[in-house]
C-alpha cells in the first residue's frame, strides 16, 4: 500500500501575520514573507505524519469530522473533513475514533509548508 501524501489546503491570508486573529497561526521564521500575501490565497501543506490527536487550545489545533478510520497495525490512517476539504492523518494505533465523530488534531507548526496559490512556488 503506498504511503498517504501531503495534504494541500486553499487560505485566504486575511490578517497581517503574528497580530489579531492571526496572531501565532504562523511560525515566526515565516512571518515576514507571509505578511506580503494579505488578501491572496496561498496553499497550506501538511504531511500526514505532522498532524496530532488532541492538541487542545493551541494556535494550530482544530476539529475536524472522521469520515474513514483504515487501521494498519503499527498506524491508523484517519480521513477527516476541514472546512470541506479532505485531510489525510497518520496517528498511533491507540486513538480511538469513528466515523462521523468529531476529532481535534493540530498542525506540527515546523512542518507546515506554504506555496504560492498561483504559482505553486513554496514560500519559505
Amino acid at each position: 500500500m503506498p504511503a498517504p501524501t501531503a495534504t494541500a489546503l486553499r487560505a485566504a491570508r486575511r490578517a497581517p501575520c503574528g497580530s489579531g486573529a492571526a496572531e501565532g497561526s504562523v511560525p515566526a521564521d515565516r512571518v515576514a514573507k507571509m505578511a506580503a500575501l494579505k488578501g491572496q490565497t496561498v496553499t497550506l501543506g501538511i504531511r500526514p505524519e505532522d498532524l496530532r490527536v488532541g492538541a487542545g487550545a493551541s494556535d494550530y489545533a482544530f476539529d475536524a469530522v472522521v469520515d474513514v478510520v483504515e487501521p494498519l497495525g503499527s498506524e491508523i490512517l484517519l480521513d477527516v473533513t476541514l472546512a470541506g476539504q479532505s485531510v489525510v492523518a497518520r496517528v498511533e494505533p491507540s486513538v480511538q475514533a469513528r466515523p462521523h465523530e468529531k476529532i481535534r488534531l493540530a498542525f506540527v507548526p515546523e512542518r507546515i509548508h506554504f506555496f504560492d496559490a498561483k504559482t505553486e512556488a513554496v514560500i519559505k
